[in-house]
């Protein structure tokens, strides 16, 4: 089966340093499209797929790929302060993603005259120095926000969120996932108590790629 992704030999278009300001400047339904049309031109690919819930579905996404360009990130970043509560004082997550999310996020946000403290749960604790399994700054009954990459079916995210309740006491004042593959996290966070917002769905990223695809993009 041919992969939907980019020919890696085809230059994507990338934004120029003078226009880094008006990125900046970009309404939240702006960043969102733009978010959107990244992903779809970046990280859409064929693959058979069985989701946890037994969905079957033929497109998968890498989402970090697409996270680890600069502008991408800033317009993630710009999107999750955007739907970060006012009271938050932390933010992190799981292991690979907070280490792409949580730093940028904490440097965009005192940008903007912010203070947030990033941090992330390793998924298994040094073997070597103080043997910790989270690094950054993240105080006892801290209030937090966790961010991920993509949420399938929240699993994953609810593991870490009683993790760091159950350890270090802290507040989950909410989740922030890029984007939200739909196969039943929201109903499990919200079963939790806990307040989550996607930026996007994979509906949404998949519509954008194929309507790409038609228009010979």
């Amino acid at each position: 089966m041919n992969s939907l992704r980019q020919d890696p030999r085809k230059p994507i278009t990338r934004a120029s340093a003078k226009n880094n300001s008006k990125i900046l400047a970009l309404e939240y339904h702006d960043i969102r499209e733009r978010i959107v049309e990244e992903l779809a031109l970046r990280s859409c690919f064929e693959r058979d797929l069985i989701m946890p819930s037994g969905r079957i579905v033929n497109h998968d996404i890498d989402v970090a790929a697409s996270l680890l360009n600069a502008e991408v990130g800033l317009l993630a970043s710009l999107a999750i302060l955007h739907n970060m509560h006012e009271s938050v004082e932390c933010v992190g997550g799981n292991d690979y993603t907070a280490r792409l999310l949580a730093p940028a996020l904490s440097q965009v946000a005192f940008l903007r005259g912010r203070d947030l403290d990033a941090f992330f749960v390793r998924s298994e604790p040094k073997q070597y120095g103080q043997h910790k399994w989270l690094d950054g700054q993240l105080p006892e009954q801290s209030r937090v926000c966790i961010v991920q990459d993509i949420v399938v079916d929240g699993v994953q995210l609810i593991e870490t969120i009683r993790r760091l309740q159950e350890e270090l006491r802290v507040e989950i004042v909410q989740a922030i996932a890029v984007v939200d593959r739909l196969d039943g996290s929201r109903d499990r966070l919200r079963d939790l108590g806990i307040d989550f917002t996607a930026i996007c769905t994979m509906d949404e990223v998949l519509r954008k790629y194929q309507h790409n695809r038609r228009s010979g993009r």
